[in-house]
């Protein structure tokens, strides 16, 4: 009895250490594989507002007097806006213009709005401005001047008379070029020496531009 109860213990210790190690290869065989770490390629992002080129051709101190003259533009047409969309001669026009213009380039507008008025004229909004760039920086003891072509359009620009709209210009909605000639005399802030007219015999000639 005691020869037979000891080879039965010997059998259950045996079954029992195989099914320790079966159980410990399924537990390794289910275990997943460590997946590589995936390279992750991160692309540089384009400069959204790159440097023109033409930058290299001007000093800091020209580039420092355009920025100031297209400023001065950009502070005009805000300012004007609200004159022209109401479309009447007043001292308020009268005193922006002289700020901005020479004479007698100041009393130009003044009769340029004295026509939109007469004529029931107005217009709403300022013209979209794609980029800029100088054709002349000349540089002052108190001041300078620059020359610049500006890219832009008129469809955000909407012309009235009578209070209702005109039909729109095809050649003025396209992205085309102004010229402007802004100075800043001694002692003067920069002035609108030369400024698109506003009135001309006959549709004025354009030139394209790529905004």
């Amino acid at each position: 009895m005691r020869t037979q109860s000891r080879l039965n213990r010997i059998t259950i210790g045996v079954i029992a250490a195989a099914l320790t190690l079966s159980a410990a290869a399924c537990t390794n065989d289910e275990e997943p594989e460590a997946l590589p770490t995936p390279t992750v390629t991160v692309e540089p992002e384009p400069d959204p507002d790159p440097t023109p080129d033409w930058h290299a051709d001007y000093t800091p101190e020209q580039l420092e007097l355009f920025e100031a003259a297209v400023d001065r533009i950009a502070e005009y047409e805000r300012r004007a806006e609200p004159i022209w969309r109401h479309g009447k001669v007043t001292q308020r026009a009268e005193d922006l213009f002289q700020e901005f213009f020479p004479d007698p380039q100041w009393r130009t507008q003044l009769s340029d709005l004295q026509w939109s008025e007469d004529n029931g004229l107005s217009r709403q909004g300022t013209p979209t401005v794609h980029w800029s760039r100088p054709t002349h920086i000349g540089v002052g003891e108190d001041g300078g001047s620059v020359r610049l072509e500006q890219c832009i359009d008129r469809t955000s620009v909407t012309a009235y008379q009578n209070g209702e709209p005109r039909p729109r210009s095809e050649g003025a909605d396209k992205p085309h070029i102004r010229e402007i000639n802004v100075d800043k005399p001694a002692g003067y802030d920069w002035l609108l020496y030369e400024w698109p007219p506003l009135r001309t015999p006959t549709e004025p000639e354009r030139t394209p531009c790529e905004p």
